[in-house]
């Protein structure tokens, strides 16, 4: 049956559409899952640093606490910037995770002290029971951020297999008539050129190069 193949292709087709459609329902669900828990987590951060500004906090401290809230403002906007009508943006995704990164680092330096970042270490009950409740958060983001890229990468792959795969077809389906074959002869205008068999011509109405 000549539909066989059209009815298998439209039936391959139509799981790839439904696959994306999960995935992206995936990527919308974590989208929104780090948009609430992000500003969670900037009410925390706001929480803890006004706790050492009180507690007449070194300007280290102010200062990572207050890079903390700002990071916290980015991972937002760079989740929400993650998809667009143009489609899923790596970029986005990039700074997402340098974004996450960059906050556990210093959060971690704030709990526990850091010589580098020249951070002492939290000493007050209070406020380490803070920090606690912010890197909890913070790993349900990551979490969540994670999913999303295990996504981007799986659609990525599937473009790139899909570029691939019609290269290959467009490569194949241009297939030149033998150079020994007797139906190629130089074409001139006026002339009929022969391509694989002698039956199938080709009306020439204008000067054609020879045929290799």
């Amino acid at each position: 049956d000549p539909l066989l193949p059209m009815v298998a292709r439209a039936e391959k087709n139509a799981a790839v559409v439904l696959a994306q459609q999960k995935a992206l329902t995936d990527v919308g669900q974590s989208l929104r899952a780090i948009n609430k828990q992000s500003g969670d987590l900037l009410d925390i951060a706001e929480t803890v640093s006004s706790l050492k500004l009180q507690q007449g906090a070194s300007a280290a401290e102010l200062s990572a606490m207050g890079h903390l809230v700002m990071l916290t403002q980015r991972i937002g906007r760079s989740a929400n910037e993650f998809l667009s009508a143009e489609g899923a943006s790596a970029e986005a995704m990039r700074r997402l995770g340098e974004d996450l990164n960059s906050f556990r680092d210093i959060a971690q330096g704030v709990s526990e002290g850091s010589a580098e970042l020249r951070l002492p270490g939290l000493r007050d009950a209070q406020a380490r029971e803070q920090m606690q409740r912010l890197l909890t958060q913070y790993e349900q983001i990551r979490t969540a951020a994670g999913a999303i890229q295990r996504v981007a990468d799986h659609l990525a792959m599937r473009a790139l297999r899909s570029a691939s795969f019609r290269n290959e077809a467009a490569k194949s389906a241009y297939r030149p008539a033998s150079p020994t074959a007797t139906a190629v002869r130089r074409s001139t205008i006026g002339r009929y050129v022969g391509l694989k068999k002698p039956s199938a011509k080709l009306r020439v109405l204008a000067q054609s190069p020879e045929v290799s």
